[in-house]
């Protein structure tokens, strides 16, 4: 990230959230332990989707303490500590305690919820707006780094006893804590003004033209990335093996690369999403054509769908945040923070039945599918972030 009072205090930020995602994703391939316990696949969709109940139920009131509070790095160290917490107790508890386990995830995606949300805050605070979606992009590449990491060290110990895989999973959210707690913007008079007139506040929601694709977007690059692995298994030849081994690696690739790229790459996001659509569509019609250079084109078109989503992401999201006053950016966030981990980690939930029943090919296709529809249909485009009237007032009750 560029620019702002405290460039140090910048490279903090980026350190804790890879080292806090580092910590997230081991109670994420925890999943695969359960599955190996005996736990049946409802069981696995739920433990996976009680985690997001906190993104719908809570964002919004997160989201607006977020806009009015100078110490952002404390309140996102205490979502790091509860999320901690949880995890030491289901360690605890072990993997047949199936109704603690649920609720313990439940608690976990609140505190995953108050952890990230600040960290999106201070960089939409110390960023200025014009490099905004680069430092988005930025501090989601260190979510992803992290991620990385701890899937690939969580699948090398994963044979070990449940309680001992979840607490060597701890050491990232052991080092994000004190890298959190010096992290400070205060907001600007105007959203300490608004502490005052509250009762009277107007809020704003994002309207559906930046909503509406971005969870489209999240929910087709989570499908991608998700089914890719366990579909690469069920093809027949070698070549579309190893061309659909390589997709993940090449789309995930193409997303750190594309939100590095994307405060020197204007592009508009309709375009970005356009791409990745596109590509995400293309993947089961060149794998159906059994052409021999499957084992080249899945990579590639894993690589292009990725460049698109991440140079989308970040754009929609820091056009969001410009749309609305200062005091509504914490809400903003968090509500495109919602929209992002619902997409990605619920769409794989909601279509796994239709895949069992009728195919990864239709599966891969129907969030972009529908993206496709969207951006062809709609009035509005996805990233004219200057039209201020198109968000949509809310009174607050």
């Amino acid at each position: 990230m560029n620019g702002g009072e405290n460039p140090h205090l910048q490279v903090t930020v980026l350190l804790a959230a890879a080292a806090y995602a580092f910590t997230s994703t081991f109670t994420v391939v925890f999943a695969y332990h359960l599955r190996r316990s005996g736990a049946d696949a409802l069981f696995i969709g739920a433990f996976v989707a009680v985690s997001l109940l906190p993104f719908l139920a809570l964002s919004t009131r997160i989201g607006d303490h977020v806009s009015r509070v100078g110490r952002l790095g404390l309140v996102s160290a205490s979502g790091v500590l509860l999320f901690m917490l949880a995890q030491v107790v289901m360690a605890a508890v072990g993997p047949n305690a199936r109704g603690a386990l649920l609720g313990l995830r439940a608690l976990q995606g609140f505190g995953h919820l108050v952890a990230i949300t600040p960290m999106f805050a201070y960089v939409s605070r110390s960023v200025p707006p014009a490099r905004r979606a680069a430092g988005f992009g930025k501090l989601s590449v260190a979510f992803q780094f992290g991620a990385a990491v701890g899937a690939a060290c969580g699948a090398r110990i994963l044979s070990s006893e449940a309680g001992t895989f979840l607490l060597i999973g701890l050491a990232g959210a052991a080092l994000s804590v004190p890298l959190l707690i010096p992290l400070s913007a205060e907001p600007s008079a105007a959203v300490t003004a608004d502490r005052a007139r509250a009762p009277r506040a107007v809020h704003r929601i994002v309207p559906w033209s930046l909503s509406v694709p971005f969870a489209l977007a999240a929910a087709s690059f989570g499908v991608l990335a998700q089914f890719s692995p366990a579909w690469a298994s069920t093809l027949s030849t070698r070549n579309e093996a190893t061309g659909a081994a390589a997709l993940l690696p090449a789309a995930l690739f193409g997303s750190a690369a594309g939100r590095l790229l994307v405060g020197r790459l204007h592009l508009n996001p309709r375009f970005n999403l356009l791409t990745l659509a596109t590509a995400a569509l293309a993947v089961p019609a060149v794998t159906a054509a059994g052409n021999a250079l499957t084992v080249l084109a899945l990579p590639a078109l894993g690589l292009v769908a990725g460049l698109g989503y991440g140079l989308a992401m970040p754009r929609l999201t820091s056009d969001a945040v410009q749309m609305g006053e200062e005091a509504e950016h914490g809400r903003i966030i968090a509500g495109m923070v919602a929209l992002s981990e619902v997409g990605y980690r619920g769409s794989p939930l909601l279509l796994a039945a239709l895949v069992q029943r009728e195919g990864y090919a239709l599966g891969f296709a129907i969030a972009p599918g529908l993206m496709m529809i969207w951006l062809l249909a709609a009035s509005g485009g996805a990233g004219k972030g200057g039209d201020a009237g198109a968000l949509k007032g809310k009174q607050a009750g």
